[in-house]
């Protein structure tokens, strides 16, 4: 039985989680990007499968204001302050799956908006490691822009070790690609492979990507059960 996956790592949007906005008292910003979603009265941004930056973005100089972006990542809880921007954008260090408020400490009298950053990660994809007979295939079709990408695999459980050791296998070489000799770290071009040794989990690394760098990752297992 096959288990395909597919994630989407779509450009980035500097206004995916908050439109362009002013607050005429210190509160929270309004979430209305794209990335919104609602259940009943709740509003919060979700970057689908993905772990990723968040960008804040202004034409004016915001420095003196303290910005607290809240959220999860993994599941646990994120809140991370960070200084406003000063005509420019500026990216998180810190990943969020979820953003669930965005707090100025002090009015803004200029726009800013709040989107999705350049680097991430995709969720990890744990594989059917318990097969008699094993074998994956992992793409990555490069949609647009530059983008920089790693395939990341472990032996170990991620979901439960917050360190993992990971590494990445495909060289192009050792493990054959399409096309040919095209290693899967720090790839800037869409390639495909496959190996037929069994790991707990795998995982794409976004490090680098300019404003229309979009990929989509593919995982296909087959073997016998």
């Amino acid at each position: 039985m096959s288990r395909p996956v597919k994630i989407d790592w779509p450009a980035s949007d500097e206004h995916a989680i908050c439109l362009p906005q002013q607050l005429a008292a210190a509160g929270n910003l309004i979430l209305n990007g794209a990335l919104v979603k609602r259940e009943g009265s709740i509003a919060y941004a979700e970057f689908t499968s993905l772990e990723r930056t968040v960008t804040l973005t202004s034409a004016a100089d915001l420095s003196g204001i303290n910005f607290t972006i809240n959220g999860t990542l993994r599941g646990n809880v994120v809140s991370i302050p960070y200084t406003g921007p000063n005509a420019t954008t500026d990216e998180t260090i810190a990943l969020f799956t979820t953003i669930t408020s965005i707090h100025a400490d002090a009015p803004v009298p200029a726009d800013i908006s709040i989107g999705s950053g350049l680097t991430g990660n995709t969720f990890w994809v744990p594989s059917d490691f318990n097969r008699s007979v094993n074998s994956a295939t992992v793409g990555v079709n490069v949609l647009a822009g530059n983008i920089t990408y790693s395939f990341e695999t472990c032996l170990e459980d991620p979901f439960k070790t917050a360190a993992p050791f990971i590494f990445t296998p495909i060289d192009g070489v050792t493990i054959p690609t399409i096309p040919p000799a095209t290693a899967m770290a720090a790839a800037t071009v869409s390639c495909v492979a496959n190996y037929a040794w069994p790991t707990h989990s795998s995982r794409i690394r976004v490090s680098a990507a300019n404003a229309t760098g979009a990929l989509d990752f593919y995982f296909l297992e087959q073997g016998i059960d």
